[in-house]
């Protein structure tokens, strides 16, 4: 069974799907297209959602301002953590060993691939397709050749929409 199934499973009932996850070593906590967060190399600690809605004044005379819906803006997503060296992964080519802080420099590349990638919660959850919108990440206490020993970054993404071809 995989993860999709398992979710469905336990759907509503949050303390049977976090056993789930205990007995099957889930580790991912997000997945944006390839990008995997998890609890090993690339863990946020916090996590914002923000939703807006357009309300526009329209000027009357000797009245006051009357506001008129005009439709809901576009969610974002804020994710910010840290990353430090003394955790080391081995790369999916296998061929090489890097350092802990490398999944912030993987999760600045999203950006530039300018397409929308697929959101999925660690609970098998689809969330539809989003896009990065922005990235900012801080490095301190560096080792030799530069390599930074603890960084922070923070990610937003802007929702795309159900479907890439029709959002």
């Amino acid at each position: 069974m995989d993860i999709f199934g398992l979710a469905t499973v336990a759907t509503g009932d949050a303390f049977a799907l976090l056993d789930i996850g205990v007995k099957h070593n889930f580790k991912t906590m997000m997945t944006l297209g390839d990008f995997n967060f998890n609890i090993d190399d690339a863990t946020y600690q916090s996590i914002q959602r923000s939703l807006s809605w357009r309300w526009v004044e329209q000027q009357r005379f000797g009245q006051r301002d009357s506001l008129q819906y005009t439709g809901k803006s576009t969610p974002v997503i804020s994710f910010s953590g840290e990353v430090y060296t003394d955790n080391r992964r081995i790369s999916p080519q296998l061929s090489k060993m890097f350092v802990g802080t490398q999944p912030v420099n993987e999760l600045s590349l999203l950006g530039d691939v300018a397409i929308p990638k697929l959101l999925i919660s660690g609970t098998g959850e689809i969330l539809g397709y989003w896009v990065v919108s922005e990235f900012s990440d801080t490095a301190d206490r560096f080792l030799m050749a530069e390599i930074p020993k603890h960084q922070q970054f923070t990610r937003a993404i802007k929702y795309y929409g159900d479907n890439i071809y029709n959002p």
